[in-house]
């Protein structure tokens, strides 16, 4: 796993098949952090304190990439 490209291009993302950490490259910020959900597709993401849940096709090959996406860098 490395950076994030195209829009997204200045998040870094690490982690493993259990949790994901999406880090702010220029200051080094933890933007979100987030895990699969009990049900196939759905993944816990929190970002400010906050949680909530998102959906990504099951099947995805890089589902955290569209995580990134959707959730707000200004978050």
């Amino acid at each position: 796993m490395g950076p994030v490209k195209d829009d997204q291009e200045r998040i870094d993302v690490y982690g493993d098949e259990v949790v994901y950490v999406a880090v702010h490259r220029p200051t080094g910020r933890t933007l979100a952090t987030f895990l699969p959900g009990e049900d196939e597709g759905w993944w816990r993401v929190s970002t400010r304190g906050r949680v909530r849940e998102l959906r990504v096709r099951p099947g995805k090959p890089e589902p955290w990439r569209e995580i990134v996406e959707r959730v707000p860098a200004g978050q």
